[in-house]
């Protein structure tokens, strides 16, 4: 039985750990965070990914984030919203995309990052 309730404690021990090194590492774990395709470049990514990674982030920016059938609710809430696609609607503008690469030399994944207006507003 007392072995049962050291493995426990140490499986949460572990998951404690896990949690804190993927906080500290930030928002987009294993790559980086840019708003251009210059900054991704800039941030240490290969030439190649970031070209890539942002012939699609007008895609992914259209059809991610949360979805408001009105353009000032969203507004009210995010500097800039854009119309969505495919849905109708409007979702907030990214201010910069997370762009992890994969072993092969390809964008591994591509992620809008948000940032919400001061205070809500």
């Amino acid at each position: 039985m007392r072995i049962v309730k050291i493995l426990v404690l140490g499986l949460f021990a572990l998951t404690g750990v896990v949690i804190a090194v993927a906080m500290w590492r930030g928002e987009c774990l294993g790559g980086v965070v840019a708003d251009s395709e210059a900054a991704c470049i800039d941030a240490g990514l290969a030439p190649g990914v970031c070209r890539m990674a942002f012939l699609r982030t007008d895609d992914v920016a259209r059809g991610s984030g949360p979805l408001y059938n009105e353009r000032t609710p969203c507004e009210d809430r995010y500097p800039v919203c854009i119309e969505a696609r495919p849905a109708t609607g409007w979702v907030p503008r990214p201010a910069g995309f997370c762009v992890v690469p994969d072993r092969a030399g390809g964008v591994g994944r591509l992620t809008a990052v948000y940032r919400v207006r001061e205070g809500g507003r």
